[in-house]
């Protein structure tokens, strides 16, 4: 990963607005998943990583997380 540029950004902050929180916690307790068993990672995070992936791909995972986190972190909490 070379830098956290604009179009990066940009990416991120569109995958967050799309997909809300409340959509993503929705799907994980439609199907689910949200207590099966313990992860080291929360699974909406989890969820967004796997949604992240595709717009970065070139990108290995754990820069794909590193953006996610600190993208997520950045925006601070939903508003809607």
């Amino acid at each position: 990963m070379t830098g956290w540029g604009a179009g990066r950004r940009v990416r991120i902050g569109i995958l967050t607005k799309v997909f809300t929180a409340d959509r993503v916690d929705a799907a994980i307790a439609k199907h689910d998943r949200a207590k099966r068993w313990r992860r080291p990672l929360p699974a909406r995070l989890i969820v967004y990583l796997v949604l992240a992936l595709r717009p970065f791909a070139r990108d290995s995972y754990e820069d794909v997380l590193r953006m996610l986190t600190t993208g997520i972190r950045a925006a601070g909490p939903s508003r809607e």
